[in-house]
């Protein structure tokens, strides 16, 4: 990891390769397995089998809002690929090549203690 700031290190993976139809299903999976790795205090994990990727399980904190959020943002990203690969093929480019970075952030609140 590289240090940016006082309090925040970045760790940057290597590419994710996948077809459009399977980004939101790859990015549901690294996504939950990010947050389970750092949930503070208990939760309930539950495997989940992953719908398009036959091998794949991945794990969840078992928290409801933290399962609606999560789609909320995986819905948000769907959109805006829809809508950026439409702009690629209105300008004769390959809607299949669609690039996106994705960046995950956490911080603690201060909670005044």
């Amino acid at each position: 990891p590289r240090r940016v700031g006082m309090n925040c290190e970045v760790f940057t993976l290597p590419p994710l390769r996948c077809e459009a139809r399977q980004a939101k299903e790859a990015l549901r999976a690294l996504t939950h397995t990010i947050l389970l790795a750092r949930a503070l205090g208990p939760c309930a994990p539950s495997d989940v089998d992953s719908a398009l990727f036959p091998d794949l399980t991945y794990v969840t904190c078992g928290d409801a809002e933290v399962e609606r959020v999560v789609e909320a943002r995986l819905d948000a990203f769907a959109s805006w690929t829809a809508k950026r690969g439409r702009d690629v093929a209105r300008r004769g480019g390959d809607a299949r090549e669609i690039h996106a970075r994705v960046c995950v952030s956490f911080f603690e609140r201060d909670r005044g203690d």
